[in-house]
Order: structure tokens, then C-alpha cells, then sequence
């Protein structure tokens, strides 16, 4: 369990490809086997080369946030 989005993704690049999403107690790293709907936390998937790639619509507000704040989501 991570904190917040950045600790995740840097501890799942070397896992990729992996996804990272948040609970009610944090962000954590997963392989799933069925793919997130659009009413699920954010999922984004850490690609092999380090392409992040979102998987729900909560995913893609996230990646957006991140772009337009330098990082802070």
C-alpha cells in the first residue's frame, strides 16, 4: 500500500506491466483479471516501457491531473 499515486508508479515501473489503483486506505499495485468499469477507482496500467495508459474514466481524470499540475495528484 502507497500513500499517494507517484510512490505507486515509481515502485511499479519495475513490475510492469502492472496497474496501479487506490481503496479507502491507499494506492496499491495489482495484475487483474478482469478489467476496471468506469464507475471503479482509478486504474492506470504501467506499461513495459513505462507508457502509462489509463483504464477507466477515473484513470484518464488522473493522468489529465498530473499533467496540468506537474505531478500533484
Amino acid at each position: 500500500m502507497y500513500n499517494d499515486f507517484i510512490t505507486a508508479l515509481q515502485a511499479g515501473i519495475s513490475l510492469a506491466p502492472a496497474i496501479v489503483s487506490r481503496n479507502e486506505t491507499g494506492w496499491y499495485l495489482y495484475n487483474p483479471t478482469m478489467s476496471p468499469s468506469e464507475q471503479d477507482e482509478p486504474h492506470v496500467l504501467i506499461g513495459e516501457n513505462g507508457v502509462l495508459m489509463p483504464l477507466n474514466r477515473g484513470g484518464s481524470e488522473l493522468l489529465c491531473t498530473l499533467v496540468f499540475t506537474g505531478g500533484n495528484a
